[in-house]
């Protein structure tokens, strides 16, 4: 560009923060577990090459870190003193995010010096990292704890929310006195531990059971990100074929259902007649001249009124009908643009040719898209429009989707493990989570990745994007031949701009 306009400015934009935090999450045996990316480190990797400068982890676990690493290392410990929220925050009525980058960047360096200088070592590391992965239900009640003497401002709102909160805490305690004392501490070993998959996530009550535990978080929308196309295709149309079955089974799956379902589709039956009858009775009465009209005492436009509105379609079964409790579209987009998403759903369906293409508009009817370069061209921009317009919340994708398409979510999820799984792409990807403007926080879930996976992909620094041309022997000899090809088309333009 420079050397083609060189009077055009060009100015380098590099961002490094983003609106909304990225919490990770890990989801095993049905269960959304926290993970501070801390538990990701290795303390040699530390020692030796520090911590990238885009690591960064949202304000709970950084208070959470602050916490365990000034337990370890005492009070009177610089680091415990220099870091102490109330010391370093003094004269802050409230904390900005920029302030806690901040924070938090100071504290990662000292961090690192701390891993370097052997102040900290392995085995406190380890221990350090062993208390991060302490069970997170009871970790907030902590935090609590912590701020009980701090002075605020909203000192008595404060007070209110931490005595409900203790009081909350000693409920949750109680309720779970009777579980396995094993499931506190060490819910994240057996994750670190596992290194064998068997692919949870194609079994469509599995998948179903996820993107439901994320409605009732309020974790949706979310993009599903597998990097194998028949993957894809299986868990999208097994989850369509599930829901439909499902559905079903609710209508017609025992006696006493079937004959409910039976009785509401009488009901609409006989209500389609009734209309029926209605029109049948205002077109014969259409017929009828003034005088006629006059005698029954009918007016000029009280016949016409089921005509102009027109006639209801014949109703279908009703188990049939998209079911909320079976669905994951989004009713108020449905409600506030019916007719667009009708349009756009219909003229799918008209492309729709074989079972397989039924089923993936079925699956958009009940919220559920799917993206990926082996499908046509129409089908993935109407999986674009209805789900910018907020129709579709899951959204099952390839790393098509991680470039290039205004398609963030709430949550990113990572679908099992592939060599196409780089760092890069991992920031791409879960960089979708997070709506600027909507979401104060994103959310990336890991689901049967390897934890060693989930290491490398929170810890590596990201490449330099530049030019790396190749030069070879065979490069360079078409080069001096085009350039000197160019020369002699030059010359002999020159001796014919003579001649003339």
């Amino acid at each position: 560009m420079r050397s083609a306009n060189p009077s055009t400015p060009i100015t380098h934009i590099d961002y490094k923060e983003r609106f909304s935090d990225l919490h990770m999450v890990l989801y095993h045996e049905k269960k959304l577990l926290p993970l501070n990316p801390v538990c990701s480190v290795h303390y040699d990797k530390v020692k030796l090459g520090g911590l990238a400068s885009d690591f960064y982890v949202p304000p709970n676990d950084g208070l959470s870190v602050y916490l365990f690493v000034s337990s370890l290392l005492g009070e009177k410990h610089p680091f415990s003193r220099h870091f102490f929220p109330e010391f370093y925050f003094e004269g802050c009525s409230a904390i900005t995010k920029k302030q806690y980058r901040w924070y938090w960047n100071t504290m990662r360096e000292a961090l690192v010096d701390l891993v370097q200088s052997e102040e900290m070592t392995a085995a406190q590391f380890a221990e350090f990292q062993q208390a991060l992965q302490d069970d997170p239900a009871t970790a907030w009640t902590r935090e609590l704890t912590f701020f009980e003497n701090v002075e605020t401002p909203m000192a008595g709102a404060v007070a209110k929310a931490l005595a409900a909160g203790k009081a909350a805490a000693k409920k949750v305690e109680s309720e779970k006195a009777t579980e396995a004392q094993d499931e506190k501490s060490n819910y994240l070993e057996t994750v670190m531990e596992q290194t064998e998959f068997w692919k949870a996530y194609l079994d469509a009550d599995n998948l179903i059971a996820l993107c439901r535990q994320l409605d009732a978080a309020e974790l949706l929308p979310c993009l599903i990100f597998n990097f194998h196309r028949q993957e894809i295709r299986q868990m999208v149309l097994s989850m369509t074929k599930r829901l439909q079955q499902l559905q079903r089974d609710k209508y017609y799956g025992t006696e006493e259902a079937a004959y409910r379902t039976r009785l509401a589709n009488k009901k609409r039956m006989e209500q389609y007649q009734a209309a029926l009858a209605q029109r049948e009775m205002e077109e014969k009465m259409r017929g009828l001249s003034w005088q006629q009209r006059e005698a029954q005492g009918l007016g000029k436009n009280e016949t016409g009124s089921l005509e102009d509105e027109g006639l209801p379609p014949p109703p279908i079964d009703i188990a049939e009908e998209i079911d909320p409790e079976f669905s994951f579209a989004s009713l108020k987009a449905m409600g506030t643009n019916f007719d667009d998403i009708k349009d756009i759903l219909e003229r799918v369906k008209r492309r729709a040719v074989s079972a397989t293409d039924r089923l993936l508009v079925e699956a958009l009817r009940r919220g559920i898209g799917v993206y990926d370069n082996g499908l046509p061209k129409a089908f993935r921009e109407a999986v674009d429009i209805l789900y910018r317009i907020g129709y579709l919340r899951i959204c099952i994708c390839s790393n098509a989707l991680a470039l290039g398409m205004n398609m963030p979510c709430r949550t990113s999820v990572f679908a099992g493990d592939s060599f196409m799984l780089t760092p890069t792409m991992f920031k791409q990807s879960g960089g979708r989570a997070g709506r600027r403007g909507y979401d104060a926080a994103g959310y990336i879930l890991f689901w049967e990745v390897p934890f060693s996976k989930i290491n490398r992909l929170l810890e590596a620094r990201l490449p330099i994007f530049g030019g790396d041309f190749p030069v070879s022997p065979m490069l360079t000899l078409r080069t001096l031949r085009y350039h000197e090809q160019l020369e002699r088309l030059a010359v002999e333009g020159d001796v014919l701009n003579a001649a003339t």
